[in-house]
């Protein structure tokens, strides 16, 4: 008869040895997926942006009781509903690469600050107000990081020709629920940080439409391309809003609010 117990240390042994095996195979199957993944969205938003762009420019040129107008009207509509979709695999393949970890926001705003200081033109005067004593929250450096400089880049671009003022903002601040309107942010502290424009400001109509992936105008220089986009999927995975506030003639300001990390409770227990 086999002893069972001389079989079991070999047994452990090699589920010991197989697991970790595992969790690496399918690691990588779930960062080649999610680059996959990348790529797909990458073109589909150059498809579906030039799709919608050609659509909306030809029903300017098209009367609005003819039968193409119709066809083009639902052209629009159809690039509108694939919108959620390409989010939705946007989202996955970013979140696939997320590494959360407590930090400090301010410390990047600084650094930021100091890149922007070195590298924007002189035209541009870099102005600062990064509060040191704001909590910590659970984030993902490097995606920080690209909002902070997708965010940065949006400013320069609108004040590249003109010149002016470039604005870096880090505090703290409460959000209710009727503030954020969004069903994937929690009411509570957040770390709030924005950077400002002194640029051309932006339309009210397309204001709203900021943070979308396939905005297009009639203004080949107004163009929004995919960042804007991408700093609001990082921050939603991050339980955090954007919001954008603009006056035409004066300029732009992009809000970012994160969630502060949740306190751990540390007091004692009865035993």
């Amino acid at each position: 008869m086999t002893d069972e117990k001389s079989v079991s240390p070999a047994r452990t042994g090699v589920d010991d040895f197989a697991a970790p095996q595992a969790v690496t195979l399918r690691v990588k199957k779930m960062t080649a997926t999610a680059t996959l993944c990348r790529v797909v969205v990458h073109e589909l938003n150059n498809i579906l942006a030039s799709v919608l762009g050609y659509a909306e420019l030809s029903l300017l040129d098209v009367p609005e009781d003819s039968e193409v107008h119709q066809h083009l009207e639902a052209t629009v509509s159809v690039c509108g509903r694939a919108k959620p979709l390409v989010e939705q695999l946007r989202v996955f393949s970013l979140r696939a690469f997320q590494d959360l970890r407590p930090l400090q926001i301010q410390d990047i705003a600084k650094e930021v600050v100091a890149e922007a200081t070195a590298t924007l033109p002189e035209s541009i005067r870099v102005t600062h107000s990064v509060k040191d004593d704001c909590r910590k929250v659970m984030a993902d450096e490097e995606q920080i990081k690209q909002v902070f400089q997708h965010l940065l880049d949006n400013a320069r671009r609108a004040m590249e020709k003109t010149g002016g003022t470039l604005t870096i903002t880090v505090d703290e601040c409460e959000l209710a629920a009727d503030q954020i309107g969004d069903p994937g942010a929690a009411p509570g502290p957040f770390v709030h940080f924005a950077v400002g424009d002194t640029g051309p400001g932006i339309d009210a109509d397309l204001a709203d439409r900021m943070f979308d992936p396939f905005v297009t105008t009639r203004d080949e220089e107004k163009r929004v391309g995919v960042g804007l986009s991408n700093v609001q999927c990082f921050v939603k995975q991050h339980g955090g809003v954007t919001r954008v506030s603009s006056t035409p003639g004066k300029g732009s300001v992009f809000h970012v609010y994160v969630p502060v990390q949740p306190s751990v409770d540390t007091g004692s227990r009865d035993l």
